[in-house]
């Protein structure tokens, strides 16, 4: 996690002001994709929601997505493992008992409940993205660094563009999921 707090940090997200100039440059840059995952991964680490989940991962991380984030094959793979099926383990406490000799088994914790991974149900899926996030958000938040995106990161760029035509179709797609708290994000 001190990895992506580092990066909210860096990139200044806790100012919801700064956010909508922050993607406005970004899409001027052909890295709007990137600006906008990570501002969509602090209003969720802050404000969790399983649609929020659920758009973080069909919007950003999924191969071919329409936003797609610029991260390694690796990392993409690790986070969607996290994501689809984790393959939780539990041992039944019927089989730990020191009385019995049966060999002792593992089993999926999907046999004994709902299945595990981005359902809805809370901490457990916090958890889980918060790992997708730091496994994905560094990495493609360290390749922006542009001279247009240093230069407004420094206070050099004093207009801000407005939003590129990709800009506002990539709101559209993430109001899908957050709803009416894109205004809230400061992205629109």
């Amino acid at each position: 996690m001190i990895k992506t707090l580092s990066v909210f940090k860096e990139f200044k997200l806790e100012d919801i002001g700064y956010r909508q100039e922050l993607f406005a440059v970004s899409g001027r840059e052909f890295t709007s994709e990137n600006i906008l995952y990570a501002i969509c991964c602090h209003d969720y680490f802050y404000k969790p929601d399983d649609d929020k989940l659920t758009g973080l991962k069909t919007l950003f991380i999924e191969n071919n997505a329409p936003c797609e984030i610029n991260v390694s094959y690796k990392n993409r793979k690790s986070a969607l493992k996290l994501l689809d099926s984790p393959q939780i383990k539990v041992k039944p406490a019927h089989l730990s008992h020191p009385g019995n000799t049966k060999r002792h088994h593992f089993y999926k914790f999907s046999f004994f409940r709902r299945r595990s991974g981005a359902a809805s149900g809370g901490v457990a899926n916090w958890n889980l993205m918060t790992q997708g996030i730091e496994l994905t958000l560094p990495e493609c938040m360290g390749k922006i660094k542009t001279s247009l995106m240093v230069k407004f990161l420094d206070g050099e760029l004093t207009e801000i563009p407005p939003l590129t035509p990709q800009c506002v179709k990539q709101v559209r797609l993430v109001a899908q999921y957050w709803g009416a708290r894109v205004i809230q994000m400061g992205i629109t």
